[in-house]
Parts: C-alpha cells; sequence; structure tokens
C-alpha cells in the first residue's frame, strides 16, 4: 500500500467539496461558522489523517528493511484521530451562545463536530463511510427542514422605553395580526439605562400567522419609537 500524490489531491478536494455544501448552509443562514470554517476544519482533519497514514506507512517500510527494529517502531493509527475529535469540541463550543433566555448555535457546532469526522474518513481513504455519510450529513443539515416544513417558534426579545404605554402597543398589534403568544417572560436591568430612562426587556415566545413572516414583524414593530432593540432567535 502507498499514499501517492493524487490520491492526496483527491482526497483534499473530497473534503473541500463536502464541507463547503455545509458551510454553505450554515452561511446562508448567517450562523458564525460559515464556508471557510467549515472548509478548514475538514481539510485539516484529512490532513491529519493523510499524515497518520503516512506515519503508519513510514513505520511499516522501516520494519520491512530493518526486521531487527519491529518490536521497537510502532504506530498507532489512530493517535492523531483521536486528537482531532477531542479537539474540535472546544472549536464547536466556541459557536454556542448561552444567555438568560435562549441558547443559539448548536446547530453549527454539530455541523461543525461532524465536518471533521467527515474529513478524518476521507483522508483515511474509507470511501464506503465518507460517501454515505457525506450524503445523509448534507440531507439532514439542508434539505430536511425543506422536506419536513418545520413551522419554528421563535423567541423575540424586545427593548423598550415606557413600560406601560409599549407593552399595550405590542399586545395590541399581536391581537390585530393573530399573532399568539405561547409565553414571555420580562424582567429589568438595573444597568440598562439610557440617560435617564429606564429600558425594559420583554422576551416572547410567538406563533405566528401563514400570512405573516417574523421579518415583517420586526420591520413593522421597528417604527415604534419606543422600542430600542429587537432579536430573534430559534428555538
Amino acid at each position: 500500500m502507498s499514499l501517492t500524490l493524487n490520491d492526496v489531491f483527491f482526497r483534499l478536494l473530497f473534503a473541500t467539496l463536502v464541507s463547503g455544501i455545509i458551510g454553505w448552509d450554515r452561511e446562508q443562514r448567517n450562523h458564525p461558522a460559515g464556508i471557510r470554517t467549515h472548509i478548514l476544519v475538514c481539510i485539516g482533519s484529512c490532513i491529519l489523517a493523510l499524515c497518520q497514514i503516512a506515519i503508519c506507512l513510514q513505520a511499516l517500510k522501516i520494519s520491512q528493511l530493518h526486521p531487527f527494529l519491529t518490536r521497537v517502531i510502532t504506530a498507532n493509527p489512530a493517535r492523531l484521530i483521536a486528537q482531532v475529535v477531542s479537539g474540535i469540541g472546544f472549536l464547536g463550543a466556541g459557536t454556542i451562545v448561552v444567555t438568560k433566555h435562549f441558547v443559539t448555535g448548536l446547530t453549527t457546532a454539530a455541523s461543525l463536530w461532524v465536518t471533521a469526522a467527515l474529513g478524518i474518513v476521507i483522508g483515511m481513504g474509507y470511501y464506503e463511510i465518507a460517501i454515505p455519510g457525506s450524503i445523509i450529513v448534507i440531507i439532514v443539515v439542508i434539505l430536511l427542514n425543506r422536506l419536513l416544513k418545520i413551522k419554528r417558534i421563535h423567541q423575540v426579545e424586545i427593548k423598550y422605553y415606557h413600560r406601560q404605554q409599549t407593552t399595550k402597543l405590542l399586545r395590541k398589534y399581536f391581537h390585530q395580526n393573530h399573532i399568539k403568544i405561547e409565553h414571555y417572560s420580562f424582567h429589568i436591568n438595573k444597568s440598562d439605562m439610557d440617560g435617564d430612562e429606564r429600558i425594559y426587556t420583554t422576551v416572547y415566545t410567538l406563533k405566528l400567522p401563514k400570512t405573516l413572516t417574523y421579518d415583517q414583524m420586526l420591520d413593522q414593530l421597528s417604527a415604534n419609537e419606543n422600542i430600542v432593540q429587537m432579536n430573534l432567535v430559534a428555538r
């Protein structure tokens, strides 16, 4: 067995293609880890896997040339791969954002982890695992949500002035547009001050009618001068 230059180029290009498709989906959804991050993670994993193969082949060649060194020279094919599997967790954890009200970035972290795994199997040359694995991952990441037509419920964090007045206007808007409030939480942060003005925060879990999108709702609410900031997060 030998690792030719053509093998190296093919595996690296294969890793770039697969990870690029996964990263493209994350980029389109405006997530922190996009196409370049996923490609670099997959190529890095692939390079380390290729390096591990080269080390093993070199150890095997030396053992064949010098049989008396067989007991001395050893090469564990899983050593570098184990470091990739554990190390990628730190990068994935960096994409997860935890706040008082919601957690985001879990799917992006999982896509980075599985991209690293694909890079390893591609680098090792296990195409019988890499090809079906790549197809399934792409279906799950890109097509599953569209095929199942999942209706997401979002949480909307709204920061505003004049608590009673603005809350009344928000409730009126939700009622007029047939927006159902599944849940809401309210809090006052003492540090949220704009001069002498107190800034209040309410997080609504909303279910919108089919005729209204979240982008349209945010655009319409942003016209209210009492509203300071709005953040939309999928649950």
